[in-house]
């Protein structure tokens, strides 16, 4: 709490001696003068007034408080707004207003309920202090933050009750949730992942042959054109792979941050046909003759 203390300016007058032939040595004094300067200042904190309430009333000294603080003169709190009119006899004090530090641990869930990020922010405690300001007849106050102590930071224990009162218990990603807690500000963090649901699939027939007609037309010969066979249609040799067959997987479960399961989607296999001129062996199917290959809604056939 400041208080307030007056400040006097004294001007000493020279003392001058002159000397002369025509004149004894004379010596004269002139008396002290003592010179108030009128107004108020802020010097280290303190409130310093010059105006005594003998002075001329016409120079009145005002005061003006401002945020971050509260005035007190004689005891009564003033406004931020007003103009106070003050003297030496006054007794003029503040009270510096304090914010205590503060942190925060908020929480963002998506929609799917797969993911969770937070954002945690550590805020220090906030002192004001007066400006220094010299001497004005109307002196606005001002004051200036000046930074204290932060608050404790989350342990990763804090930051699990946390995230467990908000129902996130599974996928947790210890890492990121240490390095969120331990940064002074972090953003966004992703602390927290569901498991996607793997579907089934169903067992699938990969073709090792050229299922296009191609086109075939030299157009450097000079021979004539027959544009009814114009098109090649792809022929395979007995003994020649046609297909590969890709088995089937079950897929798994999943579950969300909530530890809610997520259920896979179930697919019935449907049988794959061997048709005339094939066989199976393993997951092949071969050509028993050569001919032309056929494979169309997971039927194989060579005609």
């Amino acid at each position: 709490m400041g208080k307030i203390s007056s400040m006097f300016l004294q001007k000493n007058s020279n003392i001058k001696t002159e000397n002369s032939d025509n004149y004894n040595l004379s010596e004269t004094n002139k008396s002290d003068e003592i010179q108030t300067l009128v107004g108020a200042r802020v010097e280290n904190g303190k409130i310093i007034v010059c105006k005594k309430t003998s002075d001329n009333d016409s120079e009145t000294v005002t005061i003006k408080s401002c945020d971050g603080i509260e005035l007190l003169i004689n005891g009564q709190p003033c406004d931020n707004k007003t103009l106070y009119t003050i003297t030496e006899s006054d007794e003029i004090e503040y009270i510096s207003k304090k914010t205590e530090a503060i942190r925060n641990f908020n929480i963002e869930i998506s929609e799917d309920k797969m993911k969770c990020c937070v954002i945690v922010e550590y805020i220090p405690e906030y002192t004001y202090e007066l400006v220094d300001k010299s001497i004005h007849r109307n002196l606005a106050l001002k004051t200036k933050k000046v930074e204290g102590n932060y608050p404790n930071k989350y342990t990763i224990s804090e930051a699990k009750e946390i995230l467990k009162k908000n129902n996130i218990i599974e996928g947790i990603i210890y890492r990121n949730l240490i390095e969120a807690c331990s940064s002074l500000k972090c953003e966004s963090m992703l602390v927290a992942t569901g498991i996607p649901a793997v579907d089934d699939k169903p067992t699938e027939i990969k073709i090792l042959f050229d299922l296009e007609e191609k086109k075939v037309l030299n157009e450097l010969s000079e021979d004539k054109i027959d544009y009814k066979n114009l098109y090649s249609i792809a022929n395979i040799e007995e003994g020649q792979v046609l297909a590969e067959i890709i088995p089937s997987e079950i897929g798994n479960d999943g579950k969300n941050i909530f530890g809610e399961i997520l259920k896979r989607k179930s697919i019935k296999d449907k049988p794959i046909k061997i048709g005339e001129g094939c066989k199976m062996d393993n997951d092949k199917i071969i050509a028993t003759k050569t001919g032309r290959p056929c494979c169309k809604k997971r039927h194989c056939k060579c005609k």
